[in-house]
């Protein structure tokens, strides 16, 4: 199951899952003797444990690992022997290594109890099978330490469910087992530990897995039957195999929640083919419920016409069912006109006090308005008093706060339901102006800045002012202008600005605003400048330093940032080889320079050089004890990189030395297109090496020539001066594959 790393002690420690459900753990043991191969035939391992008991364990001849069974916890010592063709056992004790056993076992875990019941935390576990809808959260210990969170996970019937592990604090672990996936049912989620010998699961607690309502049936009224004006609905409902019905809207689990608080609801609907349906109030306190029935008897009347029945009830973990019914009501129509609303107040804007009377009449001349609610912006609805619905006007006073509100009312008869909103604004100036910006802000490199704020007020703003503090608490004096603008009602900004450059240092901008009124409103803000004295910083470059490439016309590139005053482009020197090139617009911006040669590379070692400046000379606007600031801030950036042949001969053409006939020294030059070993060697005519120029040396690719070719003064390896002739130079060449030869001959006239 591969290999078990020491710990920083060069202790292992080794185990499994102890059970009789899986194999047996084992450990193997390699073995590494020091000693020649030749001199011994097997190893033996001698464990002894914390009682000093010793067990020899013999190994197979030819083999080094020796595998055993690791299913006793203990800390053992072992050291290994050599063992020769003859059963001869070294007598001198190899180096010990300690061994911790630790398996896991079924009876390990203590403490099991349920701590959450769909992500909510419950004080104690539930009496089972768990009713629930999601999950399941248990918790237990492992005090011998035989468990990781990474081992642990959940599953049902044999197959794996999601799972959350965790391990808090030391050896007391959690299992989220997630069930929401699965069809509703009886079942007994599983915790498993799985170790490199196999898996054991841990029976957790049954539960009752329900996400289903309640089955309900309308026995009366029969569905499209007419019945009398005052109808009695009579229904049955259970819930199966399911966690069970809620008949009061209080048995609800305490980690589940229902829509339906008060327990099973019956709602009536007047249907109407064009207007729509119009719901009709039911006095949900009527409903009787007892043994999985409910009755509820209709007290006022219901007009002649078509209705929908519809009840609905909930299980204890709140799902909900719920059935519909049609039936007629015998009679004449009822009223299929909903209430008017009018006389809507107040509206538009208005100046006052904060309490303000909200008022309007409703009415409906065929029947009975039956509720009137109002709301006030996104508050809740609430409802208006039988006295004043009687009287046909809504009158509520209420406290707003300055500004725009929205007024909503509804009001429902037994023709429907009608809906009206409006809005108005109220100014009530008790409220101080508001500075909606001070600048600058954060760090700033020019030195003359203008210093703005800017405020409003629902009145006007009246007056502003602007005081400037140095790092050294002392004022800054300058100049304030407004925003000059006559069609804006008051001051909306005002700017300062200072008489002289700025130091290096934080400031402090102190801003009030009084409105025409005399409320008054202060704020501060600060800002730094610090002129820009870093260079740019090269982020990347590319090829990196020291590169190997085949390709002859590679494409360099190289990305830098200034993060204070920009990188200045027309300052940008890009050198190749000592040669200055003349790059493109397109082949440099202010965060990156890319170019690509127009011809090949030679064959060897380049180097790329970069310098870039930035913009801090260009910032201006310093003072003189900052006039340093003017000046621009360098990087220099360089790296080189090698153009080599991926295939191909490693020498590029044959080699040559000049001159040739020499009489005091020739020069051999040769070109490499890749890495390799070289070897130069003089023979005479008899084939005798006489001198070793080069002795199996590594050079990189590149062009020998010139002053970089092998020079050759006529002497031997000793140094003596050798005889006019004809001798022979070899050229050998090598890249990891057949070697490659050039021989040359060369002509001492001396």
């Amino acid at each position: 199951a591969g290999a078990i790393e020491a710990d920083a002690e060069g202790s292992y420690t080794v185990g499994g899952i102890v059970d009789e459900t899986v194999p047996t753990p084992i450990a193997t043991y390699t073995v590494e003797p020091t000693a020649d191969p030749s001199t011994y035939a097997s190893v033996k391992i001698v464990q002894v444990d914390a009682d000093g008991n010793e067990t020899m364990i013999d190994g197979e001849v030819g083999m080094l690992d020796i595998t055993t069974d690791v299913d006793v916890d203990g800390v053992y010592m072992l050291h290994a022997l050599a063992v020769d063709e003859f059963g001869n056992v070294q007598t001198d004790e190899s180096p010990q290594t300690t061994v911790h056993v630790l398996n896991f076992r079924v009876a390990d875990v203590t403490q099991l109890k349920v701590t959450a019941v769909d992500g909510v935390d419950v004080p104690r576990t539930p009496q089972e099978p768990i009713p629930l809808r999601s999950s399941l959260t248990v918790g237990f210990n492992v005090d011998n330490g035989s468990l990781d969170t990474q081992e642990l996970s959940g599953s049902i019937d044999g197959s794996e469910v999601p799972s959350e592990s965790a391990e808090n604090p030391e050896n007391t672990f959690s299992l989220k087992v997630d069930v929401s996936g699965l069809s509703d049912g009886m079942y007994t989620p599983n915790a498993v530990v799985t170790k490199r010998n196999g898996s054991v699961g841990i029976p957790l607690r049954s539960i009752n897995l329900d996400n289903t309502g309640p089955m309900v049936e309308i026995q009366t009224p029969s569905e499209d039957h007419t019945v009398a004006s005052l109808p009695t609905v009579h229904a049955t409902y259970n819930d199966g195999e399911g966690s069970g019905t809620d008949s009061t809207g209080k048995e609800v689990l305490a980690w589940a929640a229902t829509e339906l608080s008060a327990g099973p609801t019956v709602g009536i609907a007047r249907i109407h083919p064009e207007a729509g349906d119009v719901d009709i109030a039911v006095d949900q306190e009527a409903i009787e419920t007892d043994n999985g029935a409910l009755v509820y008897t209709r007290t006022d009347k219901l007009g002649g016409g078509a209705y929908r029945v519809t009840v609905r009830v909930a299980d204890i973990l709140g799902n909900v069912g719920e059935a519909t019914r049609e039936f007629a009501i015998e009679g004449t129509p009822a009223d299929t006109t909903a209430p008017v609303i009018t006389e809507a107040a107040p509206s538009g804007t208005i100046h006052g006090e904060s309490w303000v009377t909200i008022s309007a009449v409703v009415n409906d001349a065929e029947s009975k308005v039956i509720s009137v609610k109002f709301g006030i912006n996104d508050q809740p609805l609430r409802s208006i008093a039988p006295a004043q619905i009687a009287d046909g006007r809504l009158q509520v006073a209420d406290s707003f706060t300055a500004g725009t509100h929205t007024v909503k009312v509804i009001a429902i008869s037994e023709g429907g339901k009608r809906e009206h909103s409006w809005t108005f604004t109220l100014v009530v100036d008790n409220v101080a102006p508001t500075i909606t910006s001070i600048t600058p802000t954060g760090t700033i490199r020019a030195g003359l800045p203008v210093i703005s704020a800017s405020a409003n007020d629902e009145s006007g703003v009246d007056e502003m002012d602007i005081v400037l503090f140095g790092s050294d608490g002392k004022e800054v004096k300058g100049d304030t202008e407004d925003d000059g603008e006559d069609d804006v009602e008051g001051i909306t900004r005002l700017d300062f600005i200072p008489e002289a450059p700025l130091d290096e240092g934080t400031y402090t901008i102190e801003v009030r605003a009084t409105d025409t009124i005399g409320n008054s409103a202060t704020a501060k803000g600060s800002f730094t400048i610090d002129f820009d004295t870093a260079a740019p910083v090269i982020t990347m470059s590319s090829p990196q330093n020291e590169a190997r490439l085949t390709e002859r016309r590679p494409q360099i590139s190289i990305t830098y940032a200034d993060a204070e005053s920009g990188v200045d482009t027309d300052s940008i020197r890009f050198v190749l080889d000592d040669r200055l090139i003349n790059l493109k617009p397109n082949q440099k911006s202010a965060s990156q320079v890319l170019y690509t040669p127009d011809i090949d590379l030679a064959f060897g070692q380049h180097t790329v050089k970069l310098e870039v400046s930035d913009m801090a000379h260009k910032e201006g606007n310093v003072s003189e004890k900052s006039s340093g600031a003017r000046e621009a801030n360098m990087a220099v950036h360089e790296f080189t990189f090698f153009v080599e042949s991926e295939e191909g001969p490693v020498l590029a053409s044959r080699p040559i030395n000049a001159p040739n006939p020499f009489k005091d020294n020739t020069r051999i030059s040769f070109t490499l297109t890749r890495q390799s070993t070289v070897s130069i060697v003089i023979y005479d005519m008899t084939l005798r090496p006489v001198r070793v120029l080069v002795d199996n040396e590594v050079w990189d690719a590149g062009e020998y020539v010139g002053k970089g070719a092998i020079g050759w003064d006529g002497t031997s390896t000793a140094g003596e001066d050798l005889a006019r002739g004809v001798y022979f130079c070899e050229i050998i060449v090598a890249d990891g594959f057949e070697p490659e030869y050039a021989i040359l001959k060369l002509a001492l006239t001396r």
